[in-house]
């Protein structure tokens, strides 16, 4: 019966390890970071989309190759839509965020990145900042480039239980073009759950009380 017991611990422990669930789980935290929702034809102005906010009036997305914006972005995978900064508000200087709270960490390591992509010049701004760590990116520029996308990446430390803002800052006072963003993420090591620990640990045990010299 112990033998048993073992060997469905020693299962368990395989699991787990297969899983890739060992000392890392690594998590996006940005909601629709590749803008798929809502979804729109060729260009659309939702009022609201998922996971993010405006201070102005709606949102553009775009689907990708219209109006000849790249179709891939820089890590190589299609993803459909992204949105132009800007929204063709005018008089307005729209601001795009969105915030999450940070579970706990197996490290304080994060890291963010985006893809940029620009059909004329403009002066567009990105920051990120936390409630207890307090500014982690102030405002900078994104970088312009006109023929492919961007990538973007910063690497900071955090703190568990704060909450994180990410920010894009359109610059064009509502002119006709703007920055354009896709894949958003801001990855972490997390925790993995407490119960798959457990069954890992219990599995190693008996796996060394098997090993025991009578």
């Amino acid at each position: 019966m112990k033998r048993i017991l073992c060997l469905l611990e020693i299962v368990l422990l395989t699991s787990f390890w297969s899983t890739g669930l060992q000392a890392d789980n690594f998590q996006n935290l940005v909601v629709n970071g590749e803008f798929e929702e809502s979804d729109v034809t060729l260009i659309g102005f939702p009022t609201s989309i998922l996971g993010w906010q405006t201070t102005g009036i709606e949102f553009e997305l775009w689907d990708q190759n219209y109006l000849g914006s790249p179709t891939l972005g820089f890590d190589g995978l299609g993803t459909g839509q992204h949105i132009e900064l800007n929204a063709d508000t005018p008089g307005h200087v729209p601001v795009t965020t969105q915030q999450f709270v940070i579970p706990q960490l197996s490290n304080n390591i994060a890291t963010f990145s985006f893809d940029s992509w620009f059909r004329s010049s403009g002066e567009d701004f990105y920051s990120v900042s936390g409630s207890m760590s307090g500014v982690l990116v102030q405002d900078t520029q994104i970088f312009e480039t006109y023929d492919s996308w961007f990538r973007t990446t910063k690497v900071f430390a955090i703190v568990p239980g704060e909450t994180i803002t990410i920010s894009f800052t359109s610059g064009m006072n509502g002119m006709v073009a703007g920055a354009h963003i896709d894949q958003v993420s801001f990855v972490i090591s997390a925790i993995p759950e407490p119960g798959t620990f457990g069954a890992a640990a219990l599995g190693l045990i008996c796996v060394l009380g098997l090993r025991r010299p009578r």
